[in-house]
């Protein structure tokens, strides 16, 4: 699943906003396992992208668990 939300996530990264809103909505459907790979992608490749908001959440959903 996590491969499906990063190719996603590559998809809409020409536009700053629908990176930020598709990263937090795909924290719905990932376990924390995926979770944390996604992030670290994101962190790694895209973190130019976040806000500081996004940012806030990009951390603080890493203890929500679905």
């Amino acid at each position: 699943m996590e491969r499906y939300i990063i190719e996603i996530l590559e998809k809409v990264s020409f536009d700053n906003t629908l990176f930020r809103k598709e990263l937090i909505k795909s924290r719905r459907w990932l376990t924390f396992e995926e979770w944390t790979i996604v992030k670290k992608w994101v962190l790694a490749n895209h973190s130019e992208k976040l806000d500081a908001y996004t940012s806030y959440k990009l951390h603080s959903l890493e203890t929500f668990v679905v």
